[in-house]
């Protein structure tokens, strides 16, 4: 298996957008300046191409709206809770537990976050994808008459 800073090219793909959504996810769940940014700016949506990270993400920003901090190691928990409640398809729940279990091995490994510089990552990151979704929106409607 390939790993890079507890990235695994298995899971995610080799591209540096993929690594960029593990960074994003990680970033989420263990930093509280991170999340507290990133929570100002997003609301339900989370702009990230792999359904694992973005239900991640989506989570972190609910505990984040109700205690005001990262879920940190309780995200198993809350995942869980909600894999237990809501249908999620296989290939998606596999890869989330395989994104806990890298991040649980590299939280140790891991130096202190560069929260600036991921607040700028995922910033562009963000934008690309809700401009793409955008787009795809309104390709669509132009297809259906509207």
């Amino acid at each position: 298996m390939s790993e890079t800073n507890g990235f695994n090219e298995k899971v995610f793909g080799k591209s540096d957008d993929k690594r960029e959504e593990w960074n994003i996810t990680t970033a989420m769940i263990l930093n509280p300046i991170f999340l507290g940014s990133v929570a100002q700016h997003l609301q339900e949506e989370v702009y990230l191409d792999s359904p694992a990270c973005q239900m991640l993400c989506k989570l972190c920003l609910e505990y984040w709206q109700e205690f005001g901090k990262p879920p940190g190691k309780h995200i198993e928990d809350i995942l869980r809770e909600r894999l237990e409640k809501n249908h999620t398809d296989a290939a998606v729940e596999k890869n989330l537990w395989a994104i806990l279990a890298q991040m649980d091995r590299e939280a140790e490994k891991q130096g202190e976050l560069n929260v600036g510089y991921l607040l700028k990552v995922a910033g562009k990151r963000f934008n690309l994808i809700a401009a793409e979704r955008m787009a795809d929106r309104v390709k669509a409607a132009a297809q259906a008459g509207n």
